[in-house]
């Protein structure tokens, strides 16, 4: 029986990952080395000479060859991170990005724990556990039209402790409340975009998460046209969006009567974000 050592896995995977043109191929080794054998990631190498056990060798490489075929490791691995918090991810949700931390950060910057919230289309719950951490006071609903998605939301709530109100809802249809903050990262791929999508997400990533119809503004005309039924006096609307879509969304919500409308970019220089008030 041959010995393989942690130093000797990291080696192979790292070779694999190249051949198969992913990026930073020894962290994405690392990553999966750490999560089978329970070592932190940073601590590998104070372990490079240990043997790895049967079992281990048999999950690396199942895990190894998964990632290999370009299947996120998020999903490999069954979690991710997004504000501090432990995001369990399955192929229902779509993988919390880090730019949308940013989002986060400005309704952070502008509310206190004295408010209700609203999270339309939560997927993995990340955004509302986020701010249900930062505000643990703070009345928290979260909708979405996928049954799959909140049972993982719902989870992901327990783990991190934060208290959520759920809705199985198809944006507002089944909500009855109102609320001082809306918030959204709702689906704005195009038909056109969805084509061009590395396969990473075309391929693995739910495609109801992420494509919408109407050049990817569907979404946007439907929340802007239904939110003032659902907003408090003085209530703010905050919404990721693509890249050029700034000034459509800006058009849209001064049809249907908005006036507050400010749009900031991520930290690429391209529109990203839209807090719209009444």
């Amino acid at each position: 029986m041959s010995f393989i050592t942690i130093s000797q896995a990291l080696t192979s995977l790292t070779s694999l990952f190249q051949a198969a043109a992913l990026s930073k191929p020894s962290l994405q080794a690392e990553h999966i080395i750490a999560a089978v054998t329970g070592i932190p990631r940073l601590e590998l190498h104070l372990n490079r000479n240990l043997v790895l056990t049967s079992e281990q060798l048999s999950e690396i490489k199942q895990k190894a060859e998964r990632r290999a075929e370009h299947e996120p490791l998020q999903y490999i691995l069954g979690e991710t991170e997004f504000y501090g918090a432990r995001i369990l991810v399955t192929p229902d949700v779509l993988i919390p990005r880090p730019e949308t931390e940013y989002l986060v950060d400005w309704v952070a910057s502008e509310y206190s724990e004295e408010q209700t919230l609203l999270d339309l289309g939560t997927g993995s719950g990340c955004i509302a556990i986020a701010l249900g951490l930062i505000f643990p006071n703070m009345i928290i609903e979260a909708a979405d039209i996928s049954a799959q998605a909140l049972e993982t939301a719902r989870k992901n709530a327990e783990i991190n402790c934060v208290k959520i109100n759920f809705h199985c809802s198809d944006l507002f249809e089944e909500l009855r409340n109102k609320y001082q903050i809306i918030i959204s990262n709702p689906p704005y791929i195009s038909t056109q975009e969805y084509q061009e999508l590395d396969r990473e997400i075309r391929d693995y990533e739910p495609q109801e998460a992420l494509l919408a119809g109407e050049g990817g503004l569907y979404y946007y005309r439907r929340i802007l046209a239904e939110a003032k039924d659902y907003l408090l006096p003085g209530g703010r609307i905050y919404l990721e969006i693509g890249a050029q879509q700034g000034k459509a969304i800006k058009k849209i919500a001064e049809n249907y009567g908005w006036q507050k409308i400010e749009i900031r970019s991520d930290l690429s220089g391209c529109d990203r974000y839209v807090r719209i008030g009444n």
